[in-house]
Order: structure tokens, then C-alpha cells, then sequence
């Protein structure tokens, strides 16, 4: 068997790759190839040659000045925008003025992390993918295709992510970023001999769908987004190495959970809570199939709750333990617990049950009792424009504790307000 690691593009989005190689030392998962692209070229020739502590001090120390010279950080963020607003002009005019960043510390920075003799001389396959400017002419290179003396020249051109960072030439020909042709090539490390692959994309919807589902493709999607592709805010960046080793643990099974982090040991003792929570949901979505449905009530609505359990799932087939996970990050969500700690799922559960607080602190989970339907209705969702979240999930739950929420005002509460009533079900079962 011959296992490949193919790494994604995606700029200082790459510490995520890092975490991804953390998990698999830890796994002692042994590889014979690397392909990559972009960012995915410069940690994929790191790996390829072993010099994990050298990639480590890099992507702990990355500053915006080892990229480029008078450079401006780029998040997703429009706040991070109008923060940028006062630089992005001087940026702008020196960017349009040269024709680009002044890139000129990207290439050293380059040459002083790779060894090209290092990574010919390893056992590791190595192969990455660029883009000739004429014709747009894709270019996938092994090691050995690529002329000697060169290395460094075609990982700079297949992070040469144009118009941002210029062109990069080498013997006069002119080269882009591999991103323009293939940010993930998987089919490169087929052709140079894998039989199974592990995949890191760095997008969350993954760029080759085709290879999502395939059992020789282990595929990892970050369970979050990662930020920009000129992000250098040094949290960021290390909130990233540690999404990319938990995504890692959570796919190689050491691990349970999506979006958290589970210790797969501290799940045992509640299987009877999955089994009560997975009952209450297929009993609500009975009572909506059983009957005439109105606009409010139509069994097209109680999807919601069941695209929310797959999110994030990498379209698994979902089991009754997956469905009372799901609603526990849901929950975490809902209570803005951290995702980056992993959990005991006992204490996960006290940290939520102490954000509940006595039954008098919510007044409005009596209305299930005393107030018609539609005036329920009017008032939960007023409750929900008020982003009253948190407030909300303690309603439901004091009210199921209660009795008081009827099957059909469950079922129609959950089609209305599916994480909040997903939330407050996973604390019931509890």
C-alpha cells in the first residue's frame, strides 16, 4: 500500500495543515507520497523531508514582513475591513504602482525553509502543482520532472497566487499559482502511485466532491471556517493548528463529534439519553406526517432540524449516537461553549446545565399552558428576532420538564426553532 497526503492552497489558512500533521504523528500514520499546492507545495516539501519542528517554529513565528514588504492583512471579517480602511489606501497605491506586492520576502522565506537536496534524497515521494501564464497550461510535477536546481523556483511559482503576488519566472517563462489549474491534487498522487490518499482541503464544502464519498479517500474539511488567506493574527493562526489536529483525531476515530471534540469513552454512559432524545424527535416528526399539514406546519419545515444534525457531517449516514452528539454542539452553540477544548461529555454536560438557570428566570415557559397557539407562536418568534437565544432553550426545557409542551406543540415548536428546541431536548435527555 502506498499512502498519499495531498494538501490544499489556501494562504496562512495552512496552519491547519500543520495540525493535520500533528495528528498524524501522533497516529504514527506512515506516508510514501506528498502532493500539494500553493501553501499546500511549501508544508507538503516540509513534510516530504521530516522537518516537522521546522514547520512547527515557522508557523508559530509567521509574521505579514517574511511575505511581503508593506503588506495589509486580509480577513473574512467586514469589521477587519473597516479596521484596514486606513491602511488599504497607501497599500493600494504601492500595490497598483509596482503592479503587485513586493513578494521579495516570500522567496527567501521559501529558500530558507525548503532543501531541495532534501527532498530529492527522501523516501517520500514529493510532487506539486503550478500553471504556465501562456495558455494557462497546467503543470503537475514529481520531484524528478522538475529540473535540477529548480525546486525552489516551482514551490515559489505554485504559490505565486496572482494578481496578489506576481508572476514568478523561471528561464523566462512566466508561472502562476497552482490554485488556477488544482487546489487539491488528489489525481496527481494517483498518478504517482497512491493507493490510498488522505486528503486535507482547507475549504469547508470540498473543492472535489467526486473524491468526498470514495472508500481510498480519506477526505478532512475544516469543521469551521479557517479565516482569510493573508490572515496573520498570530491567535488565528494557532486556533487553526489546533482545529486542524482536532478535525484530524476526530476522522482517524480518536475522537467523537463534528464540531467539538468528545472523548469516545465518556459516551458509554449515555447511550439511554441518545436513545431518549433520538425517541423524542421521531415522535414529533410522527405527529407531523400523521396529520393535514398547514403553511406552518408542513413536514417540509422539520427538515430544518435534520440539515442541521447532518452539518458538518461530511454527509455520513447518521446514527442514533451521531444525532445526540449533533444536538450537543448545537447546544454548545447556543450557549457559545468553546469548541476548541476536548471533552469529557460529563463535564460538557455540567458546563451547559450550569448555564440553566432557576425555573422563575423564565417566565415564558409557562405560556405552552395558558396562551393560544398562535399567540405561542407570535412570542417565541419575537423572542427569536430579539436573538434571546439562550432564553429561549430555557423555556423549552423548563417547559418539556414539565409536561406542559404538548406533542404538537413540540413538533411544531421544533420545525419553527430547530436548534433551540434541538438544544433544549438534548438537555431534557439528559
Amino acid at each position: 500500500m502506498k499512502r498519499a497526503i495531498v494538501l490544499s492552497g489556501g494562504g496562512t489558512k495552512g496552519a491547519y495543515e500543520l495540525g493535520v500533521w500533528k495528528a498524524l504523528r501522533e497516529k504514527e500514520t506512515e506516508f510514501h507520497i506528498v502532493t500539494g499546492t500553493s501553501i499546500g507545495a511549501i508544508n507538503g516539501a516540509m513534510m516530504c523531508t521530516g522537518d516537522y519542528e521546522k514547520c512547527c517554529n515557522m508557523w508559530e513565528n509567521m509574521v505579514m514582513e517574511d511575505l511581503m514588504n508593506d503588506g495589509i492583512t486580509v480577513t473574512n471579517t467586514m469589521e477587519d475591513f473597516y479596521n484596514n480602511k486606513k491602511p488599504l489606501g497607501p497599500f493600494l497605491r504601492k500595490y497598483f504602482k509596482r503592479g503587485g506586492i513586493d513578494n521579495s520576502p516570500f522567496t527567501d522565506f521559501v529558500r530558507k525553509n525548503i532543501s531541495e537536496e532534501k527532498v530529492r534524497s527522501s523516501k517520500v515521494e514529493y510532487g506539486l502543482v503550478t500553471v504556465k501564464q501562456k495558455g494557462l497550461f497546467p503543470c503537475c510535477l514529481s520531484r524528478q520532472e522538475i529540473p535540477q536546481g529548480k525546486l525552489k523556483d516551482f514551490v515559489i511559482a505554485s504559490s505565486s497566487i496572482y494578481p496578489v503576488f506576481p508572476i514568478h519566472e523561471i528561464d523566462g517563462e512566466p508561472y502562476l499559482d497552482g490554485c488556477y489549474y488544482d487546489n487539491l491534487p488528489i489525481d496527481l498522487a494517483f498518478r504517482l502511485g497512491a493507493t490510498d490518499v488522505i486528503a486535507v482541503d482547507m475549504h469547508t464544502l470540498p473543492q472535489h466532491p467526486n473524491y468526498a464519498d470514495r472508500p481510498y479517500v480519506t477526505y478532512l474539511t475544516p469543521s469551521r471556517e479557517l479565516g482569510g488567506v493573508l490572515d496573520f493574527d498570530p491567535e488565528r493562526i494557532k486556533s487553526n493548528i489546533r482545529a486542524g489536529y482536532r478535525d484530524a483525531m476526530r476522522k482517524f476515530g480518536k475522537y467523537k463529534g463534528f464540531t467539538y471534540s468528545f472523548y469516545p469513552e465518556s459516551l458509554k454512559k449515555y447511550r439511554r439519553s441518545a436513545e431518549r432524545f433520538c425517541l423524542m424527535i421521531a415522535r414529533s416528526e410522527a405527529v407531523i406526517m400523521e396529520r393535514d399539514t398547514s403553511k406552518l406546519e408542513k413536514a417540509g419545515d422539520l427538515h430544518r432540524i435534520f440539515q442541521l444534525f447532518q452539518k458538518g457531517t461530511g454527509r455520513k449516514e447518521l446514527k442514533k449516537e451521531d444525532y445526540f452528539l449533533r444536538a450537543a454542539e448545537l447546544c454548545g452553540e447556543v450557549y457559545e461553549i468553546s469548541s476548541e477544548e476536548i471533552y469529557d461529555m460529563s463535564d460538557y454536560a455540567r458546563k451547559l446545565l450550569s448555564r440553566i438557570k432557576t425555573v422563575d428566570a423564565y417566565p415564558d415557559a409557562g405560556i405552552f399552558a395558558n396562551i393560544s397557539q398562535r399567540g405561542i407562536i407570535k412570542r417565541l418568534m419575537d423572542l427569536k428576532l430579539q436573538n434571546e437565544v439562550e432564553y429561549l432553550t430555557g423555556c423549552l426545557y423548563y417547559a418539556l420538564r414539565s409536561d406542559t409542551l404538548s406533542l404538537n406543540d413540540r413538533a411544531q415548536i421544533l420545525a419553527l426553532l430547530p436548534q433551540e428546541t434541538a438544544a433544549a431536548m438534548f438537555l431534557t435527555a439528559l
